[in-house]
């Protein structure tokens, strides 16, 4: 009996922190929260935004026109399709061979990909 009762003395000794009698934390509310938040300093702008095209190097393209009329779209060697602008392009036509250099614009045109304004396209002989 005196190994027992010295069994649960023990058992009771130790951290005592928190007790069968203390209400669990709750969790904050809404009203209490810790987290505070600056209102925005600007507006958002309600006109249209434009992409910085304009920093961004030539590039050169070569493949195949799959589509003219309304869009003028080369598939390169890579399977990627690129939507052609430049003087020149509206004389191509489907199944030429094409080397375009010119520079990447971030403008969707809704064609068949990214769209490369061409400063030179040059025809390539098949084969």
């Amino acid at each position: 009996m005196a190994t027992a009762l010295l069994v649960v003395l023990a058992a009771g000794c130790g951290d005592q922190s928190g007790t069968a009698t203390d209400p669990p934390a709750s969790p904050p509310t809404a009203t209490e929260s810790t987290m505070t938040t600056d209102p925005p300093t600007a507006s958002p702008s309600a006109g249209a935004t434009t992409p910085p095209s304009e920093g961004l190097q030539k590039i050169r393209v070569v493949g195949e026109v799959v589509q003219t009329g309304d869009c003028v779209v080369v598939r390169d060697d890579n399977a990627t399709t690129w939507t052609i602008e430049g003087e020149g392009a509206d004389g191509l036509s489907p199944g030429d061979r094409v080397s375009v250099t010119g520079a990447p614009d971030l403008t969707a045109t809704g064609c068949g990909g990214p769209l490369v304004r061409a400063r030179t396209i040059s025809v390539l002989p098949s084969g």
